[in-house]
């Protein structure tokens, strides 16, 4: 299988960019042989048994299929109206809006998906929860997505859409030591974060 495609900004450190302590080279020695490629992890709800959800699953997907994805899974296994959730990683809290149209969400969204989709200070998701159900999308700042919800074969039936495999002992990026630098180093055209938040903020 062929490494994930990572946005340009966040990349493997070198050698002379990580300190000389044991515990971190043994990291940058475990992601040598890590399973950091397409594909998703998946299980039942058996750890957080009092939270109203079935699955949950991890997905990872190249960069520039992301929003595709993010997109698709909006469309298929989230309600007609969420919450959106959105944070700057330097902030401690997390900020959300209250349910709007989940099809006015993305639309507003997709405007800025560069930004969303490649900045590695930025997360963002979609939120239900009541007494029954919760679901949540959730792109990570890693740029791979969490998914907390309710039916498997809708989701499966994604992961096909777009071949993605099920890997039980996937990896994921933010498992090991990671440089993530200001997209708007290489691309000038986007956003600086704090701007994206303040259009979220702005937005809803």
């Amino acid at each position: 299988m062929k490494p994930l495609e990572l946005p340009v900004n966040i990349r493997v450190p070198r050698i002379d960019e990580v300190s000389s302590d044991p515990i971190m080279l043994m990291r940058m020695k475990a992601r040598e042989s890590a399973k950091i490629v397409e594909g998703y992890a998946f299980r039942g709800n058996d750890i957080d048994e009092g939270e109203p959800y079935t699955i949950f699953s991890e997905i990872n997907i190249d960069n520039s299929r992301l929003w595709a994805l993010f997109e698709r899974l909006a469309e298929v296994v989230c309600y007609p109206r969420m919450k959106l959730l959105y944070k700057n990683i330097d902030d401690e809290n997390q900020s959300n809006t209250e349910y709007v149209e989940t099809k006015e969400i993305i639309a507003k969204l997709a405007k800025y998906k560069t930004e969303l989709t490649q900045d590695g200070f930025l997360e963002f998701g979609l939120f239900h929860k009541d007494e029954d159900v919760l679901i949540v999308l959730y792109v990570k700042k890693g740029k791979f997505i969490q998914h907390w919800g309710m039916d498997a074969a809708l989701f499966e039936s994604v992961m096909r859409e777009f071949s993605l495999e099920h890997i039980p002992d996937l990896n994921y990026v933010d498992q090991y030591p990671l440089i993530t630098e200001s997209l708007r180093q290489y691309n000038p055209d986007v956003l600086e974060t704090s701007e994206v938040i303040g259009y979220l903020k702005s937005s809803f």
